[in-house]
């Protein structure tokens, strides 16, 4: 601390001149003296290898931090996204890991992402990070930061809640669910369900292995014994299982084109083969849900339109939901008969009311406002 207050006094000494002046000429010199503090306490204070622990520190060490902490925030945001990896697939597709500050105060956030190279308007994935009691020097540190689990964005929740909507998934059945997901991302979707205190397990199918390993590298997959993960074709996969005469609660397909020419993004064409399509709605039985993210760079209201009239023709009822305002939808479909938002829309609401209360979510009031009854 002692080593800490002579440089900050010789920090001081050396502003102490115009004021002004330093102000407009200097900023850099104080971004950089900034950095030189912020070194000094993560070097004195704590270890990049060890948890930080706010509520250990003197009342004088937190005010000092709590002081620190809005010129960290402007240092974070200053040249905000920061990359932080890189891997690339079978196909030579290169993706970067993001890092991205934003906001200030109460409304600073951080989140990390996958960005397609190809694509730099695309993200694979977009994971939000913990925000914690007060941003110290050691979230300097990128990988200091952990992924924030109980949060995902609006369609991987969509699409999870689908499952409890539709009654695929039941929080009142004590006996094992089956989850399929086609298409890791960051595993975002598995990570937030595997929290769910159901007894839930899930198969994950993933093309590339390199997908895999960033998820577990940046993302914090979660590794155990009820989420098994398949490196493989998806299509392979849903094949054998339909032979097999495997059949899962709850199916998210969530595979995505690579390509920045395509124009049907998601789900992926190979998916709207006939077979394909088929073998899906035998996995889903008679009772599950099968659920996927719709999304066309152009022509969006047709090609909706178009994906959804195909899986029409292998499931007995399909909803394409609506999930933002440019008209962005979302397709859910099922084997039994009228199950769909327009025909029982109060019944779903009330289900997704009860995930709300569980999951401490608001999909009911997002969809019952996106989906008024006259859409």
């Amino acid at each position: 601390r002692r080593k800490m207050a002579a440089i900050r006094s010789k920090l001081s000494e050396k502003n102490s001149g115009s004021k002004k002046g330093w102000k407009r000429k200097h900023q850099l010199m104080a971004v950089a003296g900034l950095s030189l503090l912020s070194l000094v306490y993560y070097l004195f204070l704590w270890s990049p290898e060890s948890q930080f622990d706010f509520g250990s520190l003197s009342t004088e060490e937190k005010a000092e931090l709590r002081r620190l902490e809005p010129h960290l925030m402007y240092n974070l945001t200053l040249n905000s996204p920061y990359p932080i990896g890189r891997f690339c697939d079978s196909g030579n597709d290169c993706f970067t890991v993001m890092q991205r500050y934003y906001g200030s105060g109460d409304d600073f956030k951080a989140q990390r992402l996958i960005m397609y190279e190809l694509n730099s308007g695309m993200a694979l994935t977009i994971a939000n990070l913990v925000r914690p009691e007060i941003i110290t020097p050691h979230h300097l540190v990128p990988m200091n930061w952990r992924i924030d689990t109980g949060i995902v964005f609006s369609y991987n929740l969509i699409q999870i809640a689908a499952g409890f909507m539709m009654e695929g998934l039941s929080f009142n059945r004590s006996e094992p669910q089956r989850v399929l997901q086609i298409g890791m991302g960051g595993g975002s979707a598995t990570a937030f369900m595997a929290k769910i205190p159901l007894n839930l397990e899930f198969d994950v199918v993933e093309l590339e292995p390199n997908v895999y390993e960033a998820a577990k590298k940046w993302f914090e997959f979660p590794v155990n014994s009820k989420v098994r993960v398949h490196i493989m074709d998806g299509i392979e996969f849903v094949r054998r299982a339909a032979q097999q005469g495997i059949v899962y609660d709850s199916l998210l397909l969530d595979a995505s084109s690579n390509s920045p020419n395509a124009s049907i993004v998601c789900p992926h064409e190979v998916f709207l083969q006939e077979n394909v399509m088929a073998d899906m709605s035998k996995v889903v039985g008679s009772t599950g849900v099968f659920s996927a993210n719709m999304f066309m760079p152009k022509d969006q209201e047709n090609l909706q339109k178009k994906v959804t009239s195909l899986f029409s023709l292998h499931f007995k009822s399909c909803s394409a939901l609506k999930i933002a305002q440019n008209g962005q939808r979302f397709l859910i479909c099922s084997n039994r008969e009228n199950w769909n938002w327009e025909q029982k829309r109060e019944q779903l609401l009330s289900n997704l009311i009860r995930f709300d209360y569980e999951m401490g979510t608001k999909t009911a009031l997002f969809l019952d406002r996106m989906n008024p009854v006259d859409q």
